[in-house]
């Protein structure tokens, strides 16, 4: 029987956990640059490393599903997410659980995956936060040292992301999000995971801005530009109306000091056949660099 664990080495000749520095995102940083100033591992201890404690991931009762999150470190807690819509604060020392959420599971396949979480550090008015979406597509904000809903957030620390404009009058479509959400000053920013094997119509890929302490929609950026908007002379036709892909199904990354955000676009559907879909078919399949303010 496969089993899915989360698993934590460490090295017997290396000091207490805590000393580490703060992994606070998903790539460390908002330039996603994923590099590590620590040095207490290297070529002449790697070899030491020994099993110190393990995390059963695996929910019973539903099909195996293999764990692709990359946890947090901040202040001394562990933070992980994984899939079923778990999340869990952890004591890095010994692996003990400090609180655990689950979110409303109402998808349980064995597609997508929550890749990772995001951290907003808070302040005057909210307390830091733990912030993930769902294949649900819903976006959840809690309290990063109790695990418990942020009740200004949103319905009750939740925002639904399937809105009409979204989903396109596809209700009965996937929509959610499975890689973290991206944090900017006071907004959390948000991509989607929509199925590329449905046809060309479906729940719109657009990246959206939402207020990090009410939830509120604060921008949308159409990925597939709407009639007015640059790049919409791409489109021919009315080939534009309802399509969906183009969305930001992995992780964005920023320039804060300039303010720029970076969309990593994949392809509108079907992404294999586009005899529908004449032209550049702006904005797919792009690299797109937004003022994230706006």
């Amino acid at each position: 029987m496969r089993i899915s664990t989360f698993l934590v080495i460490v090295s017997l000749a290396l000091p207490a956990l805590y000393a580490q520095n703060d992994w606070p995102s998903y790539g460390h940083d908002p330039g996603g640059q994923r590099y590590s100033p620590l040095k207490q591992i290297n070529t002449t201890n790697v070899s030491k490393l020994v099993p110190a404690w393990s995390l059963q991931l695996r929910k019973q009762g539903v099909p195996f599903r293999i764990s692709q999150s990359i946890p947090l470190m901040v202040n001394g807690v562990l933070y992980l997410g994984w899939p079923y819509n778990r999340v869990a604060a952890i004591e890095p020392e010994t692996g003990k659980i400090l609180w655990e959420f689950t979110g409303n599971a109402k998808v349980q396949t064995a597609l997508g995956s929550m890749r990772s979480l995001a951290y907003w550090p808070g302040d005057k008015q909210t307390s830091p936060q733990i912030l993930f979406g769902t294949e649900d597509g819903e976006l959840y904000s809690l309290n990063a040292k109790t695990g418990k809903p942020n009740p200004d957030f949103g319905n009750e620390g939740i925002v639904n992301l399937k809105t009409p404009e979204i989903m396109n009058g596809f209700t009965n479509f996937q929509y959610g999000i499975t890689s973290a959400p991206f944090i900017y000053k006071n907004l959390v920013i948000t991509g989607a995971h929509v199925v590329d094997e449905t046809g060309s119509k479906g729940p719109a890929g657009d990246v959206r801005a939402w207020d990090l302490r009410s939830g509120k929609l604060v921008w949308t950026f159409h990925t597939v530009p709407r009639p007015g908007e640059m790049g919409h002379e791409t489109w021919l036709g009315d080939a534009w109306k309802k399509m969906s892909g183009a969305n930001v199904w992995s992780f964005f990354s920023a320039d804060a000091a300039r303010g720029i955000i970076y969309l990593p676009l994949g392809s509108v559907n079907n992404d294999y056949y586009g005899v529908d879909r004449p032209g550049p078919n702006l904005f797919a399949s792009s690299i797109v660099a937004l003022d994230a303010e706006s």
